[in-house]
């Protein structure tokens, strides 16, 4: 799934909110949870280009003909895309039999499996299992775990063999890790800012601490006075599948930290700073004001303070250099990333700018019609897409890599949701009423090509890997193949 800085940051602000530090905001209400859930997965980020970047295509079928976006949306294709075929069920996992289901539940498909996580409701308990998607076969679970509270993110470490899930409606939240492998619970913490390589990174009292994402045991402790917690980042964004759960970037290698002070300090992420407190790769002084704003290779992203013309600078771990000059003047952060792999990418309110690193003049502009509220996933290496927001029903418009707008389609559902294929995008609902209805599916594929898929009954998020779907409805949890 693609991974938005606006979700990111509003989950690390979580965290910081659950330990002492002075100027940490009030405790949220209840009420929060289901805004947040429903609003954060669609709130504009460039980051989700990073996160949604496929491998690598070929550019020969360049003058394969593309719609035109006309005067309107154009009618959503019934015909699946090139590769794709209509959605057919192939299993059903598990059933919820006589405890039955309660409350919300989410689902993460990532590399063959399905992740589920869901409450029973006699007795009240918070249940976790693993699926294999292509025999529908449970692998572990249902697992009961010791968290109290609704479940809000599942993420997935990989290379540790870890799922991560949170839980708590307000604070406390509790971040549980789990052997993906055999469902054993390992450890957990209360909230966490990421997990940067295979440590996981989260404010502690006045300090940064690094934790093993296997063990919970500390690897490293870094003094630090950043008041916000949006003021720490990896140094790569790229993340791993999530479902709401916490950033997972197993390529970060760097940990860059902002103090009030306007210093920016990087550091190795899995061992920390040799003296608790000062940057091993050295300190750079960006100006009060100043936000960290994106990442990306080893390259964290520098933005200069609200007010001023927009300047974005490069900090590497052997050091700085202007990727950006403008004039465009923004009263709020501007997240910004790589696009379409050669761009840097971000919004000048409706317009979505793309430049090149060391030039001043963008490459190109494009209305998209929405303020910084949709979202944009890049598709292979030739497009993006855009996607707008629950209210108002925004469409979606692709974009290829020389800023044409190229397609406008009608949203698939008012409650939009993307999940990133090798091959394309999948369009879908973000799934997250309480009762069973018809939820509507899509594809773009990384040439362009976009059509439907069909539908299914279901609740909860239904989630995608490169090859199925895992979804929810009242009584069970099945899988679904759209190859």
């Amino acid at each position: 799934m693609s991974t938005d800085l606006d979700e990111f940051f509003a989950r690390a602000r979580a965290a910081a909110d659950s330990v002492s530090i002075a100027d940490a905001p009030e405790m949220r209400r209840r009420g929060d949870r289901r805004r947040r859930r429903q609003t954060a997965i669609i709130v504009f980020s460039v980051f989700a280009v990073v996160v949604a970047t496929l491998g690598g295509v070929t550019l020969t079928s360049r003058q394969r003909s593309q719609p035109q976006p006309g005067d309107g949306p154009q009618p959503m294709p019934t015909a699946a895309p090139s590769g794709f075929s209509s959605l057919q069920r192939t299993g059903t996992a598990l059933t919820f039999g006589a405890p039955g289901r309660q409350g919300d539940a989410l689902t993460l498909a990532a590399f063959g499996s399905g992740y589920v996580a869901w409450h029973t409701r006699t007795p009240d308990s918070l249940v976790l299992a693993r699926i294999d998607l292509w025999t529908s076969r449970v692998v572990w679970g249902p697992t009961t775990i010791a968290a109290q509270g609704e479940v809000s993110g599942l993420s997935i470490a990989r290379h540790s063999g870890v799922l991560i899930m949170t839980s708590g409606i307000s604070q406390p939240v509790r971040t549980t890790f789990v052997d993906a492998g055999s469902g054993a619970e390992l450890w957990h913490t209360g909230a966490i800012l990421f997990v940067a390589g295979d440590v996981v990174v989260a404010i502690e009292g006045a300090d940064l601490i690094g934790r093993d994402v296997r063990t919970g045991s500390r690897r490293w402790r870094y003094q630090t006075t950043a008041a916000r917690a949006d003021d720490v980042l990896p140094s790569d964004l790229a993340a791993a599948p999530s479902a709401f759960g916490p950033l997972v970037a197993e390529d970060a290698t760097w940990i860059a930290v902002m103090n009030a002070a306007g210093q920016v300090d990087l550091f190795s992420a899995s061992r920390g700073s040799a003296d608790e407190g000062r940057s091993e790769a050295g300190r750079r002084l960006m100006g009060i004001g100043s936000r960290l704003a994106g990442a990306s290779h080893g390259e964290v992203y520098v933005t200069s303070p609200a007010g001023t013309p927009l300047k974005i600078t490069g900090i590497n771990a052997t050091g700085s250099r202007d990727l950006y000059k403008g004039t465009w003047t923004s009263q709020s952060p501007v997240p910004v990333s790589v696009c379409l792999d050669t761009f840097l990418c971000f919004m000048e309110g409706s317009e979505l700018v793309a430049v090149e690193a060391g030039v001043d003049h963008p490459a190109w502009r494009t209305d998209l019609g929405f303020e910084p509220q949709g979202r944009v996933t890049q598709i292979g290496a030739r497009y993006v897409v855009a996607g707008g927001r629950v209210s108002d029903h925004t469409q979606y418009k692709v974009v290829d890599r020389d800023g044409r707008l190229v397609a406008t389609y009608a949203p698939v559902q008012d409650d939009q949701h993307v999940d990133v294929l090798r091959d394309g995008v999948i369009l879908g609902p973000l799934g997250t009423s309480s009762s069973a209805r018809t939820l509507r599916f899509a594809a773009i594929t990384r040439d362009g090509e976009i059509g439907e898929l069909g539908q299914i009954h279901g609740t909860g998020l239904c989630t995608a890997d490169d090859e199925h779907l895992v979804c929810l409805d009242d009584t069970d949890i099945s899988t679904w193949s759209f190859r």
